[in-house]
């Protein structure tokens, strides 16, 4: 049974050359231009937010983890607020980032209840 030979595949347009295609100044040009595109779409969406600057970044900070909401002391964020992404509302309550207010562990020796100080 005879197998024919494969052909090379051609390169496609969205492949990057190899290390030893670019030269450094288009390796640098390359560089800024991906790392400029990931900069420029934040700041225009911020540019263009009906938020003031800092609602627009804590917006855009809190979208990626709740964590953030702690750090800029916005939690329970309900809908329709700067920082309230449904996927941080798992429970579809209309509050995201929620905090539980958690209650301190208690001790009990014999008959008495001792509270731990926080």
């Amino acid at each position: 049974m005879h197998i024919p030979p494969v052909a090379p595949k051609a390169p496609r347009r969205w492949d990057l050359p190899s290390d030893h295609e670019m030269s450094m100044p288009e390796k640098a040009a390359w560089c800024v231009g991906v790392y400029g595109a990931l900069l420029a779409v934040p700041l225009l969406v911020t540019a263009f937010s009906p938020f003031t600057l800092r609602e627009a970044v804590a917006h855009q900070l809190i979208g990626i983890h709740c964590q953030f909401g702690v750090y800029l002391d916005q939690v329970n964020i309900p809908e329709g607020e700067p920082g309230y992404h449904l996927k941080h509302d798992p429970d579809r309550d209309g509050v995201a980032c929620e905090q539980k207010r958690v209650e301190p562990p208690t001790q009990s020796a014999g008959g008495a209840r001792f509270v731990r100080p926080i």
